[in-house]
């Protein structure tokens, strides 16, 4: 079974070099050709960027990304959910009114009324769920 793993992940490589020899090196004394836990443990750390240098150029990204006007804010959401995800996987965990607010406070001038509506909720401390706010944002962009 290993064995079949280590093939599937290095026909998974073959167009980027540094993966396929990541997973091709993954040898260890106990398994002369292939380890498929040590494969993955590398890649995961290669691509996974847990290092400081890279959570923080993921959170500048996220700080410095609005949507722009007549941009799909599904598409932009999606986005930001992804970048909130990355972060995660460097250590660092973003909760859903911290992504929340980020997004009311960066819309175009034309969201100013749903920005309006969701920050006194804020304010008011009710519960915000993501969904309603992605819906309401749909809605006004159709």
């Amino acid at each position: 079974m290993n064995t079949r793993a280590h093939a599937d992940l290095l026909q998974c490589c073959t167009q980027d070099i540094v993966s396929f020899g990541i997973v091709d090196m993954a040898k260890d004394k106990d398994l002369m050709n292939c380890n498929t836990a040590l494969a993955w443990k590398r890649l995961s750390e290669k691509f996974t960027g847990r290092n400081n240098a890279k959570k923080m150029k993921l959170i500048k990204q996220l700080n410095e990304s609005r949507m722009k006007k007549n941009e799909d804010p599904d598409v932009w959401i999606m986005n930001m959910q992804h970048l909130r995800q990355r972060i995660a996987e460097c250590g660092k965990t973003i909760d859903n009114n911290e992504l929340i607010m980020h997004i009311l406070y960066h819309l175009p001038s034309e969201y100013d009324y749903i920005n309006d509506q969701y920050l006194k909720d804020l304010d008011d401390e009710k519960e915000i769920e993501l969904e309603d706010l992605r819906a309401d944002l749909r809605h006004k962009y159709d």
